[in-house]
């Protein structure tokens, strides 16, 4: 899992820099959101970021190559995506509409 996370958070750091250079917390976790991120953790992620001097003239490549050299693929490590479940129901004329086990 934290390949795809370190995936994920490469390419959304190289299109923040192309319009901006602040990391921010909400950012961190809007990237990440299929996976649970408490703030302390989306924290940390943003702290390490902040320390590798990024700019945008840097290729996806090479800011995936600098992550890599930090903490961040150890706290991606431990992210467990999320668990969702979305039920879609269309119901016409009469009768019940229940998602799941009417009689749980």
């Amino acid at each position: 899992m934290d390949a795809l996370a370190l995936s994920v958070l490469t390419s959304a750091t190289y299109d923040l820099l192309k319009t901006t250079t602040t990391f921010t917390i909400q950012f961190i976790k809007s990237e990440l959101k299929k996976w649970i991120l408490d703030d302390e953790t989306a924290g940390k992620i943003v702290s390490e970021l902040d320390s590798l001097e990024l700019t945008d003239e840097l290729s996806e490549k090479a800011i995936k190559q600098k992550i890599e050299s930090t903490n961040i693929p150890k706290l991606l490590k431990d992210l467990k995506p999320s668990q969702t479940t979305n039920i879609t129901q269309n119901h016409y004329g009469s009768g019940d509409n229940v998602g799941g086990n009417k009689y749980c």
